[in-house]
């Protein structure tokens, strides 16, 4: 064959994925590769199996009242970040709130602690936001109230420091 047959021949073979003789292609990255030119390579045998790996699934189905954070196009919720909130605080509500927004097309507030209206009527509290009822509040982070209700991030539980 002629050089540029050769070439062509290697090409088709390239395109072609790999068709050129083994000793030619590159090891994978999990292959054997030899410590050196005396040296041959490490035969492969697979570890026994100690014992079988079973997938498990366990579903916790959710109870109690449904929340609804948006309906209709239109937020029924206030996502309240802390009056002194972290960075990594604002930052997750705000992609929350943009996350909110790209799925409903609803306009999600996020408030400091301090600008909502919290009233405790019995074992209930009273939301207000600008003067407007808010049936759900979400809060990112701990934050005065949530820790009032026995409601905080332990840290060991989400990895934080």
């Amino acid at each position: 064959m002629g050089m540029w047959s050769t070439v062509f021949v290697r090409m088709v073979q390239l395109a072609l994925g790999g068709l050129a003789p083994a000793a030619e292609r590159p090891p994978g990255p999990w292959a054997a590769v030899p410590l050196g030119p005396k040296v041959e390579a490490a035969p492969f045998h697979p570890a026994p199996v100690k014992r079988e790996l079973h997938a498990t699934l366990k579903v916790h189905p959710a109870s109690g009242t449904e929340i609804v954070l948006v309906q209709d196009g239109q937020s029924s919720c206030v996502l309240m970040v802390a009056d002194q909130a972290s960075g990594a605080a604002r930052e997750a509500a705000a992609m929350l709130r943009d996350g909110l927004k790209k799925m409903s097309g609803a306009e999600v507030a996020i408030a400091k602690e301090r600008d909502l209206t919290l009233t405790k009527q019995g074992d209930r509290w009273s939301i207000r936001y600008k003067g407007r009822p808010v049936p759900y509040l979400v809060a990112i982070e701990d934050t005065k109230l949530s820790a009032s209700q026995g409601l905080w991030a332990r840290r060991d539980d989400c990895g934080a420091g």
